[in-house]
C-alpha cells in the first residue's frame, strides 16, 4: 500500500503481502487497513505520516474489511464473512478495549456500508431480496440493529455515500447510474425517491465501491476501465456545404 498522489507513490507498508482497504479516521492522523499477512486477513492501524510500526487493531478467526470510520472517531465500520451467515456488519470501537459487536447478523450478503454525517444511521448495501439494495437503520452505540429499515434503491443499488451534511444520500444503480435520495434528518428519518443524476463512462458496478466525491456532493471521482474511458465516438461529414448547395 502506498501513499501520496501520482506515479511512483511513496511506501506505506512493506510486508509483501497483499494490504487492501485504507481507511483515514475523521481527523486524517491515523490509517487503518486490512493485510494478509497472517493468513487470514486482520485490520490493522498506523499513524497516516508513516511513523511507527503496524500495529493490529483486531484479529479473529474470519476475513474481515473495513469500510468506514464514524465522524467522532469513535467507531469502525467493517464486515466480517462467517461460513454460516455469509458477510455481517460489524462495529469496532476506536477506544478503550476495542471489543467488536455485530451489528447486523443475517444469511444475507451485507457490505458496503457507510455512516451518516450525524453518527445516527448506517446505509448499507444487501442482497436479502436477490439482488443488491440500498437499505438505511438507525444506530445506536452498543447495540445491534433493531428495526425501522428503510429501503432507498427502487431498482438494484450498490455503494452508497452520505454528503457532508447528511441531506443527500448517492449509490450507483445497478445499471451504472448515479442516484441521490433527498434525506430529512431526524429521529424517524425521512427520505425522497431516488432520482438519476447520471451515468460515467467506463464505470463498471461491482463488490467495491469503486467511488469517492467532494463533501458537497458537486464533484466525483470514478475507477473506470480504460477500455471503456475513451472519448465517445463522433462522425465526421465531409463536403457538407456542396450537399447544402444541391
Amino acid at each position: 500500500m502506498a501513499r501520496g498522489a501520482g506515479t511512483p507513490g511513496t511506501p506505506f507498508t512493506f510486508d509483501p503481502l497483499k494490504d487492501e482497504y485504507p481507511i483515514w479516521s475523521p481527523d486524517g492522523s491515523r490509517l487503518v487497513w486490512g493485510s494478509r499477512r497472517e493468513g487470514v486477513p486482520h485490520l490493522f492501524q498506523k499513524a497516516a505520516s508513516g511513523a511507527g510500526q503496524d500495529e493490529v487493531l483486531l484479529r479473529s478467526a474470519y476475513q474481515k474489511i473495513g469500510f468506514d470510520w464514524s465522524k467522532d472517531g469513535r467507531f469502525l465500520l467493517f464486515i466480517e464473512g462467517n461460513p454460516l451467515t455469509s458477510f455481517d456488519l460489524w462495529v469496532l470501537p476506536m477506544q478503550g478495549e476495542h471489543q467488536p459487536w455485530a451489528w447486523l447478523n443475517t444469511p444475507a450478503f451485507e457490505s458496503q456500508a457507510m455512516f451518516s454525517p450525524d453518527g445516527n444511521w448506517i446505509a448499507y448495501q444487501s442482497n436479502e431480496s436477490g439482488r443488491n439494495e440500498i437499505y438505511v437503520q438507525a444506530f445506536v452505540p452498543g447495540a445491534a440493529a433493531a428495526g425501522g429499515k428503510r429501503q432507498l434503491s427502487t431498482n438494484g443499488g450498490a455503494g452508497p455515500y452520505w454528503r457532508r451534511d447528511g441531506r443527500e444520500l448517492y449509490y450507483v444503480s445497478l445499471d451504472g447510474k448515479v442516484m441521490a435520495v433527498e434525506i430529512t434528518p431526524g429521529a424517524a428519518l425521512k427520505h425522497g425517491t431516488a432520482q438519476e443524476l447520471f451515468a460515467p463512462r467506463g464505470y463498471r458496478v461491482n463488490g467495491d465501491r469503486g467511488y469517492t466525491m467532494t463533501g458537497d456532493g458537486q464533484r466525483f471521482l470514478f475507477v473506470t476501465s480504460a477500455d471503456d474511458a475513451g472519448v465517445p465516438p463522433f462522425t465526421v461529414v465531409l463536403n457538407w456545404m456542396t450537399e447544402i448547395k444541391k
